[in-house]
Formats: C-alpha cells, structure tokens, sequence
C-alpha cells in the first residue's frame, strides 16, 4: 500500500533537485537540504472517506447548478466514480470476512485517487517538457489543450494547502449550512472544481493564453507546496476571486502565466529581471502552505 502520499508532483520538483536533492524551508525556518520524496508528501492524503448523506446531497446540488451541461455532466461522473468505488468495496467488506480481502478494500481507498493523479502526471510529462523547452504546439489541438488546463487546475487544487483553507472556511461557513464530512467533501470536489475552472478558461470569450517568463536575473524563480497560484487572489481573504491569472514556475529561470488579460499576454515570452522574479517569488511565499523550495539555499534565506 503506497502510506505517503504526494500533493505536489514529484517530476515538477526536479527542475529544482540535483540527483534528487532540493532545499526546502519549513515554517520559513532554515533551509535544509533533503530528497525531493521527503516533502509535499502526507500519510494517506487522498485516501476516500466516507461523506454524510447531507453534504452529498449539497455537493450534488452544486454541481447540477453549473450553467453547463457538459461540465455539469463531466462532473456527477466525477462524484459517480467515487462514490461507485465506495459502495463497491462496502459489498465486498459486508459479504466476505477474509482478511486478504479486506486488505485490497483498504488498499483500493488509499490509492484510487492517487492513481488518478498519476496517470494524470504520465499524461503531461511531454507538455512540462515542451513548455520546459518553450513550446506550445501541443496547444494548437483542443483535446490538448483542454487537457492541459484541467492538469494545471488540479495542480492547483489537489494540494494540502486547499484542503487545508476549505477545512478552515467549511468549519465556520454557514451560509450552505456547516459541513459535516470536509475532507470528504473535499476530496470529491478537487477534480470536479478542476473541471469547471479549465472550461472557464477554455471557453472564455476573450481567450487564455500561456505566457513565458524567461528569468535572467541573478536569482531564481522558488516554488512551494501550492506551485500553481492565482495572481487575482488575495491568500489572506475567504472570498473566492473573481478573475483568475494563472501562475506556474517551470523552473527556476522559467514560469508561464495562463492569462486572458490582453495586455499581459501580448507576445510570446517576457524577460523578467530582479525585482520581477522577487516579486514572483514574495508571492509564492504568501500563497504556501508551510513549504517552499529551491535549487538554491541562498534562495529561501531571502524569505525568512
């Protein structure tokens, strides 16, 4: 049974290790120096848990609210696949008291959503190795591309640091009534909400684009456990936003802004200097959860 569990992809984080290794910083204490297997990783993180009645109801009310029948479709699937692989492995618990049995039950609840996020990941190496090398051809096919922002969405979502805010804003939030189940919740919502923010992109009338940011200043682009930002997002308020401008460090001299902001996305590339790249990085620092990383220590001695 895979016990750690990783909400930041591990091949994302090589574009900052050496033979593995990267520098990271917890709590904006020191930095250390440690396998990039050792960090964004938690006991159990995408295990499936059982959800009240209640709260399936809501989370099914607000789904079928979207104005899209696609994405609204696209995502009771979503729900439907979670809760199938729950009432499957309740029939095979209630009728068998072999152990071996139960042991596959246990392990089909830890791993099924982590195995999704994995083939995800297989899926989009060759498009971060092609933004790696500045190219966006896969973008000129819209099976691709939709693919892609749905990858960079749940990116941005699949993290402990969401879990974490909507846990916080689930336990005082009574406007839907108090939930009751938030992890369970949550867990079921990352790859619906994925869905419905990459078809808010795609469909946009005025267009998201990927911008480049060529870093040739004298320090790197950090990343930290939420890699994928919204520069449209205050992270100390509980009110979601209302743009979105994606942000998402490659590497540390390379980050793409997904942005249908005109101004922002006229041309191919940018070139950022210093005070950009600290400005990116401050930013970084705002959004994480408790974890930033480098290739660099120098780096995140900055941001303590």
């Amino acid at each position: 049974m895979k016990d750690r569990q990783h909400h930041v992809w591990r091949f994302y984080l090589e574009a900052w290790s050496e033979n593995k290794q990267l520098w990271f910083s917890q709590d904006r204490g020191d930095p250390r120096r440690t396998n990039n297997k050792n960090v964004a990783v938690k006991r159990h993180f995408y295990k499936l848990k059982p959800i009240t009645a209640k709260d399936l109801v809501q989370l099914e009310g607000l789904i079928k609210s979207h104005s899209c029948e696609i994405v609204r479709n696209y995502n009771l699937a979503w729900l439907n696949t979670f809760e199938a692989v729950l009432a499957f492995i309740e029939s095979i618990k209630s009728k068998s008291d072999d152990p071996d049995l139960h042991e596959i039950c246990d392990q089909m609840l830890v791993e099924t959503e982590e195995d999704m996020h994995s083939r995800l990941e297989d899926e989009n190496i060759p498009r971060i190795e092609a933004l790696r090398n500045k190219n966006t051809d896969f973008t000129c096919s819209q099976d691709e591309y939709f693919r892609f922002l749905f990858f960079v969405s749940l990116q941005y979502l699949r993290t402990k640091n969401m879990q974490d805010k909507f846990k916080g804003r689930a336990s005082h939030d009574s406007s839907r009534g108090m939930v009751e189940s938030p992890e369970a919740v949550w867990s079921r919502s990352r790859f619906p909400m994925a869905t419905s923010v990459a078809a808010s992109m795609f469909f946009d009338d005025h267009g998201y684009n990927i911008k480049f940011l060529v870093n040739k200043s004298s320090q790197e682009f950090i990343t930290c456990d939420q890699p994928v930002i919204n520069l449209k997002n205050d992270p100390g308020s509980d009110l979601p936003p209302e743009e979105l401008i994606i942000y998402y460090p490659l590497s540390p001299y390379l980050a793409i802004l997904i942005t249908n902001d005109f101004m922002i996305k006229m041309g191919d590339n940018d070139v950022v200097e210093d005070s950009e790249v600290d400005s990116f990085n401050k930013l970084m620092v705002s959004h994480s959860g408790s974890q930033l990383f480098a290739s660099q220590k120098e780096s995140l001695l900055k941001y303590k």
